[in-house]
């Protein structure tokens, strides 16, 4: 899985932006992936693992796996699902 940063998500709108550790263009990533994940949102900032496929109906890559990277576990402003 690709490591990165959460440039912006937006819980309203449904959708955000991570920007990989390894340079490139942002990757979109959409709230039912962050949903699928357990979490109810994502702040900007947090680091994150993801995979990357087509997840839209264009053909645009965007996310289509994450989970927070072990340095967000304690930091208490996302609550998870269940």
């Amino acid at each position: 899985m690709t490591h990165g940063v959460v440039k912006f998500f937006n819980v309203d709108q449904g959708f955000g932006f991570i920007t990989p550790i390894e340079g490139g263009r942002d990757v979109l990533v959409q709230l039912p992936v962050i949903e699928q994940a357990g979490l109810t949102g994502l702040l900007s900032g947090q680091r994150v693992a993801f995979e990357v496929g087509s997840g839209q109906d264009d053909g645009a890559a965007s996310v289509i796996r994450i989970e927070l990277l072990a340095a967000n576990e304690d930091d208490g402003r996302l609550k998870r699902f269940g």
